[in-house]
Parts: C-alpha cells; sequence; structure tokens
C-alpha cells in the first residue's frame, strides 16, 4: 500500500493563519511513517506568512508553495452573506496547477485533522470524479423533504480528487461555464455538486464532521435528532449521543459562518485553540466577537430559501 499523501490547500493572505492551523494539525496527529507532500495554492501571500508556514516542514512532511495571482480576477464572483472568499473558486483549476499530480486530496483550512490520512488517501475512487462526504444543507427545514429521496450532494471542503480524469475530461472548463452562467448560492459547491454528479463516492461522514449539522438539526424534535443525523449520514451504530459523533470524527469541520478564531461561542473551539496555540501563529491576536446572528430581511430570507429550493430541486431531476 502506497505510504505517501498528496495534500492540497488554497490560501490567501486572509486565511493562511488557519491554513497553517489545519496544516499543524495533521504534523502533530500523522504517523511518522507517512510521507506527506503538501501544496498550498497561494492567491497572492506575504513572504512572512510564507516563511512561517514553512517551519512545520521537516522529514516526510514536505511543504510546496504555488504562487498565483489572481485576486483581481476572482473578485467578481464574491457572494455576499456566505464565508467562503472568491479564492475557493481555484478549486476548479487544481487538475491543471497540479498536473503532474493523478491524485490529491484537498481540505479546506476551517478543518482540524485529528487522525493520519493515508487510509482515506487510499480510497479506491476508481473512474469517479471526486470522493467526499454529504453535505448539511439536507437537514435544513426547506429542503429535507427533497433529501429524504437519498440525494448526494456532497460538501467540497473535503474532497479526494481523481485529477488524471478531470484534466482528461476538460472539467475545469465546465466548472467555470457554469459558475459564470448557471445559478450559485454558495462559492464553488454548487458548480462542482452539478458539474461532477453521478461520479462521485460518497465517504463516511467521520472524514467531513460538518459541525453546523448540530445547529441544522435543532428544528426537529429533540428524541429525534441523533436517529435523523444517524439516517442522513448513515453513521455507525455505535453513535447514540452527540459526543459520539465527535469523538468518531477523524476531520473536524468548522463549517457555516461561526468560525472559532473570530466567534466567542463556537462548538469544539477549545478543540481549534489548542492546534492554534501550537502553531506558528501563535503570537497572532484574535480578536473574538460575540455570537451575533445577521438579521436579513423577512422577503430576501424567503426569496434566498426558494432559489435555493429551486437550485435542489433541479439538481435531483438531473440526477434521476
Amino acid at each position: 500500500m502506497n505510504n505517501s499523501v498528496n495534500l492540497c490547500f488554497l490560501a490567501d493572505d486572509n486565511y493562511i493563519m488557519q491554513t497553517t492551523v489545519t496544516i499543524n494539525s495533521i504534523y502533530l496527529n500523522r504517523n511518522n511513517n507517512t510521507t506527506y507532500n503538501i501544496y498550498i495554492i497561494l492567491n497572492k501571500g506575504k513572504e512572512k506568512n510564507i516563511q512561517r508556514i514553512k517551519e512545520l516542514e521537516t522529514v516526510n512532511f514536505k511543504i510546496n508553495i504555488i504562487k498565483i495571482d489572481k485576486i483581481n480576477e476572482l473578485v467578481k464572483f464574491d457572494i455576499e452573506g456566505i464565508s467562503a472568499s472568491p479564492t475557493a473558486i481555484c478549486k476548479f483549476y487544481i487538475p491543471e496547477i497540479l498536473n503532474e499530480l493523478d491524485k490529491v486530496l484537498y481540505i479546506d483550512g476551517d478543518v482540524i485533522i485529528l487522525d493520519d490520512l493515508l487510509d482515506l488517501y487510499n480510497t479506491d475512487i476508481k473512474d469517479n470524479y471526486v470522493a467526499a462526504v454529504k453535505d448539511t444543507c439536507g437537514l435544513s427545514r426547506s429542503l429535507y423533504r427533497l433529501f429524504k429521496k437519498d440525494v448526494f450532494y456532497f460538501n467540497s471542503g473535503v474532497m479526494l480528487m481523481n485529477l488524471k480524469k478531470m484534466r482528461e475530461e476538460k472539467t475545469s472548463n465546465s466548472l467555470m461555464e457554469y459558475r459564470i452562467n448557471g445559478y450559485n448560492q454558495l462559492m464553488d459547491q454548487d458548480s462542482l455538486n452539478y458539474v461532477l454528479k453521478g461520479k462521485v463516492i460518497e465517504l463516511p461522514f467521520a472524514y467531513n464532521t460538518q459541525l453546523c449539522c448540530f445547529e441544522n438539526v435543532k428544528w426537529f424534535n429533540t428524541n429525534n435528532q441523533i436517529q435523523v443525523l444517524h439516517d442522513y449520514f448513515k453513521l455507525p451504530n455505535n453513535t447514540k449521543e452527540y459526543n459520539d459523533i465527535i469523538n468518531n470524527a477523524k476531520i473536524v469541520h468548522y463549517s457555516g459562518s461561526l468560525k472559532p478564531w473570530n466567534q466567542g461561542e463556537v462548538i469544539e473551539s477549545e478543540l481549534w485553540n489548542y492546534y492554534y496555540n501550537n502553531s506558528p501563529f501563535k503570537d497572532v491576536i484574535l480578536h473574538k466577537k460575540p455570537n451575533r446572528k445577521k438579521k436579513l430581511n423577512v422577503v430576501n430570507k424567503i426569496f434566498k430559501r426558494m432559489r435555493r429550493y429551486i437550485f435542489m430541486r433541479n439538481f435531483i431531476r438531473n440526477e434521476e
């Protein structure tokens, strides 16, 4: 079995600290027998920040910085009210940027890795584009009935990518074409799901434990919440309580708008703080604010939900 893992991250100066914390969690929880080749696609970036990342480099833990400059080109794709920056669109071009690799494990910069990643990396993708974990959006009140058809819409924060197949079929062009002409409520995820659908392997929830699921499930009856999560994500039988879900996690994802580096009360924030305090950016002062949900105009809120429902309904029809 291959003992080498190719990892890819996207970052800019606004997200370099968070990405380094994620890489630090990999560094601290890796198996010493596993070789890590880390590629950071950096959309601009100050040299002092690059030097901090490189502090984590050691034997079997190589960090490669690939600098690009697409700040001005991508800013037009900005979407108000979501946490992802336009840099996330660079996910579409990973097959071309890493043109010497056949496979890579892409990871967002708002996760904590709690286990060695070799087993995940050695997942057989077969003839599929990616392997990924189901997204939590189907737990929302407006979409749950649609997702009861066992629809697979994945979260793009952790993706095992078949770069060779994606290059051969020129998916980068198709993804950008949909991003420009299709409906996108999210920065990159809608496009990835729409273009790659039918050629995606579902991974266990442990490989992308999205913490916002605990917020999304609150509208269900309290006695049914764990069962809903169990059925939706096909969780293992030993998952009886909320803590069991966290304890089974190999990758914890701070999905959603609340982040542990800028909010006062975020689930599992102490976990993130541990890896931050042991990272090269530990001297960066975090300015955490009280959690305040942004109040949307009622009309805008309804309109947003309707547009999401329409996208998902069309997505499901194209999947059937």
